[in-house]
């Protein structure tokens, strides 16, 4: 039986400019499954260039621990500019990360290039859905303090076995 977590809605009215210190939205799954791919609501300003997605164990708040359980990369210039209508951006891991049923996990967004409201990524968030109840959205502005944010980030995660899921897990 294929397993997600995700936070998927049908419109977003806010984003968030990932900027070179990062964001993260966590989630814990409620099954043990293989993870291979994400989906992240996406678009650009300028030309962001390479930006990394890495999946991580979190911490009791949240906070991504230790090193990366799996690594992609994807070039940000590719994502339309459109802001107002972003794309749906699918991350396969080449490498799946092992899920433990009731861990907590992270997925971070880490871009290459920010400049304030000329070049970065906006990953969208939706702060009129229902809040993810299994994890947060977090940033870290300061690039040393993480900080909980008022939404969550939209994501979708898939296990190995499927691409398209048969059970949504919310």
């Amino acid at each position: 039986m294929a397993q997600r977590e995700n936070n998927v809605f049908t419109h977003a009215d806010s984003i968030d400019q990932v900027d070179t210190y990062s964001s993260v939205q966590s989630f814990t799954p409620q099954v043990n499954y293989d993870l291979v791919l994400v989906k992240l609501k996406m678009a650009r300003k300028g030309s962001p260039g390479i930006t990394t997605v890495e999946i991580h164990t979190a911490d009791g708040s949240d906070i991504p621990t230790g090193a990366s359980l799996a690594t992609e990369t994807f070039n940000g210039n590719d994502l339309t500019t459109n802001l107002n209508n972003p794309e749906i951006k699918t991350i396969t891991y080449i490498s799946p990360a092992s899920l433990g049923s009731g861990t907590k996990y992270a997925i971070q967004v880490i871009p290459t290039n920010f400049e304030g409201n000329v070049t970065y990524v906006a990953w969208y968030d939706d702060n009129l859905a229902t809040a993810y109840a299994n994890g947060r959205g977090m940033e870290r502005p300061n690039g040393t303090t993480w900080v909980a944010r008022n939404s969550d980030f939209y994501f979708d995660t898939y296990d190995l076995r499927s691409v398209i899921p048969k059970v949504c897990i919310f």
